[in-house]
């Protein structure tokens, strides 16, 4: 199946993400960088900066983002699901001002998205993102989601689930699918049932089917965040 690959994939080494960051006084455009060098675990920010800017990440943005409890996450197509990312890696200015530390977290929620491409219409899922929480404890609103995912596996009766549940978090609504057509009732030891089903095999089972699809979210490099409003930071470190 297709899918709408994040373009910001996420690397242990240093890398640079080009956005467009504005800060007050100086150039308007300069570079946000994503670097390895994690912040302490008991992270206090600094004393206040003697400068009073502020910079702003544009919309348009993409922020790094992974979720660290499995490599992928397994969805019912009209599944709902919260869910807290990770941020690995310290996102600089290009002035190696600290903007976000690693550790930080976002909170939001997957949600059935779909988009036309071609004139055909693509289903998938997008998580969209509603708070940035720093390891401080301090937090802030954010405007902001992930490309639509539409890679998707086919369940059928007597089908060997192992690959698609192996290192998979697997949402509530598609526990209940998979458990429906194969006729599983164990999902597997090791698998993270998330989530809530909110009807999201009713009509499966009603109709009889005897396959459905699931969304599979590839936690590495899907999850790339794209600002839809700006971020500011005031007094950066």
């Amino acid at each position: 199946m297709k899918f709408i690959q994040s373009l910001a994939p996420r690397s242990s080494a240093a890398f640079a993400l080009a956005l467009g960051v504005v800060t007050t006084g100086l150039l308007p455009l300069a570079t946000l960088r994503a670097d390895a060098q994690s912040y302490p675990a008991q992270y206090n920010a600094p004393r206040p900066a003697v400068f009073n800017r502020s910079i702003r990440i544009a919309t348009g943005a993409v922020i790094p983002t992974n979720y660290a409890k499995a490599a992928k996450i397994v969805l019912a197509p009209d599944e709902k699901m919260a869910a807290t990312l990770n941020i690995s890696n310290n996102i600089r200015s290009g002035d190696n001002r600290l903007l976000i530390p690693a550790g930080s977290t976002v909170e939001g929620e997957f949600r059935p998205a779909s988009i036309t491409l071609n004139g055909k219409e693509e289903k998938g899922s997008r998580f969209y993102a509603r708070t940035l929480v720093l390891p401080n404890g301090s937090s802030m609103m954010l405007d902001a989601t992930s490309d639509l995912v539409t890679r998707k596996e086919t369940i059928s009766k007597g089908i060997n689930t192992t690959s698609i549940l192996t290192g998979a978090a697997v949402g509530a609504g598609a526990g209940a699918i998979i458990s429906a057509v194969t006729g599983n009732r164990q999902i597997g030891w090791g698998n993270i049932l998330i989530g809530t089903a909110a009807g999201a095999v009713g009509g499966l089972l009603t109709n009889g089917q005897n396959k459905s699809e699931v969304v599979v979210v590839n936690t590495e490099t899907d999850l790339g965040l794209r600002l839809a409003s700006p971020l500011t930071f005031n007094n950066a470190y």
